[in-house]
């Protein structure tokens, strides 16, 4: 006969085997990658239209610069040989336009190379957008002087060739155009050198753990 005071205990039936410690750390090492997955695809979020937006806006300055220069011959042409024959004024603003060519070449060539190399790989453009050109040699927030200047040099390339060379950047997965290839470097977000400097803190901090475990071991083994 069945006892009427019976009552299922439940909490039998619901007591599932927990999992084991390795898959306990599995489970958390999983979850850490998708996070830093995640964090990753939101750092690199919108780049290649800000590295566009930073490239107009060096051009725009650089422009700037170079009417400024024309300007100020022109200017210093007028005034210093105010008293000298017209002819002599004439010839020497004669050559204005060639003036305008050289000046812009020289503008884009020192503007590019001065910001890299003083500017811890960033032009005024880079700045604005949060991107920065990131050095494969050395210290990865400088660039050297040969790295700035085969940088340089790229863009000058594109530039010079109508820059249709720019567009390279447009049919490869990894953004990389032709700038990237002349200088081994790479044009990263703020946000991505955060991450990248917090890996490589982890990746010390495992180091030293697993020194400090070591030299641990060999006190047991010593004593």
């Amino acid at each position: 006969m069945k006892d009427p005071d019976y009552r299922p205990d439940h909490s039998t039936v619901l007591n599932f085997p927990s999992s084991s410690p390795r898959e306990q750390q599995e489970s958390v090492s999983e979850t850490i990658t998708e996070v830093s997955s995640q964090r990753w695809e939101k750092a690199r979020e919108g780049k290649l239209k800000k590295r566009f937006y930073a490239f107009f806006t060096d051009l725009f300055i650089i422009g700037l610069l170079q009417k400024f220069l024309v300007y100020s011959y022109i200017t210093f042409v007028s005034e210093t040989f105010i008293q000298a024959p017209l002819a002599v004024r004439q010839s020497l603003l004669s050559n204005v336009g060639q003036l305008r060519l050289s000046t812009l070449l020289f503008t884009f060539f020192s503007y590019f190379l001065v910001s890299y190399y003083m500017g811890h790989g960033k032009t005024i453009g880079k700045t604005l957008f949060n991107l920065r050109v990131l050095s494969h040699e050395g210290a990865q927030e400088e660039l050297s002087f040969m790295e700035s200047f085969m940088r340089t040099v790229g863009y000058t390339t594109c530039y010079a060739t109508g820059s249709f060379l720019f567009g390279i950047i447009l049919l490869r997965s990894d953004q990389r155009g032709l700038p990237d290839f002349f200088s081994q470097t790479e044009v990263i977000t703020e946000e991505e050198l955060e991450l990248i400097q917090e890996e490589e803190r982890l990746k010390q901090a495992a180091l030293e753990r697993e020194s400090s475990e070591e030299s641990n071991q060999l006190d047991l083994f010593a004593a």
